[in-house]
């Protein structure tokens, strides 16, 4: 088997965990795969509010998941070290299953903005890992041992949470370019607003740190059109990729944008 279907096949698996793992608190019940699909990823919800345009949806954090999961599918085999694909798919599926009882906190957005839980001002004082390795703990409590096993994976520090931090800081600039894909009968008249909207996922200084150092060399050539707002609005205009992407990257930056689904039903 593939380095590709290897890491799908494994995502697979913490996902049926995710449909097993079911909770019981004051904050939220069910399983964690259905409450993941019912909260919507929040810093992409705050912005296309402001544009008024009711047809484009907010992903959920779940489709977020499934999301990096196609992703590390795509760029694995290209990355310079051998990978664990059990841990790998346990930090891919379980990274953010703490937001079930936080909440999606988003960086780069201003959580003043309504309508966001107030708490969240108080949760952004304490530093982003150790709320979310306190409420994974809390998760633990419910889980089997298959799962503890996932979340305890969420702890190994290595090569494999290097790459799920990347996939991560990488996806909110891939969903912006397919929401330009599938919405582009609507953004056609509102292109420089839509851009103008997302602007921070384009100036995001992970991203540019990674323009220049990401370990994954056809990556790296693609990151300064992902990130490049020009681009993004060509290719809203045109719809087509020929004209923006380097002939070497046209194939995966085709099956990360145009091949990949938005939303996943």
């Amino acid at each position: 088997m593939q380095q590709n279907e290897t890491i799908l096949s494994f995502c697979d698996l913490r996902l049926k965990e995710l449909c097993e793992f079911h909770i019981e608190t004051p904050f939220a019940t069910g399983n964690l795969a259905d409450l993941l699909k019912q909260l919507p990823r929040t810093g992409k919800a705050v912005r296309l509010r402001r544009l008024n345009l009711p047809q484009l949806k907010a992903r959920s954090v779940y489709e977020h998941i499934l999301s990096l999961a196609q992703s590390a599918a795509l760029f694995l085999p290209c990355y310079p070290q051998k990978l664990n694909p059990d841990i790998l798919s346990a930090q891919i599926v379980y990274h953010d299953v703490n937001e079930v009882l936080l909440g999606d906190i988003p960086n780069y957005t201003d959580i003043k903005e309504q309508p966001v839980p107030n708490c969240w001002t108080q949760l952004k004082k304490t530093e982003k890992a150790k709320r979310e390795r306190i409420a994974n703990s809390f998760l633990a409590l419910f889980a089997n041992k298959a799962q503890q096993k996932s979340l305890r994976a969420l702890k190994i520090y290595g090569a494999e949470k290097d790459f799920c931090y990347l996939l991560d800081k990488i996806d909110p600039i891939i969903a912006v370019w397919r929401y330009l894909f599938v919405y582009r009968d609507q953004l056609l008249a509102n292109a420089e607003q839509f851009i103008d909207a997302m602007r921070d996922f384009f100036e995001n200084p992970i991203l540019e740190e990674y323009t220049k150092h990401c370990p994954i060399k056809i990556l790296k050539r693609m990151l300064p059109v992902l990130t490049d707002k020009n681009s993004a609005a060509e290719y809203l205009r045109s719809g087509n990729l020929q004209e923006i992407i380097p002939f070497e990257c046209f194939e995966t930056f085709q099956t990360l944008i145009e091949k990949t689904p938005l939303f996943f039903n």
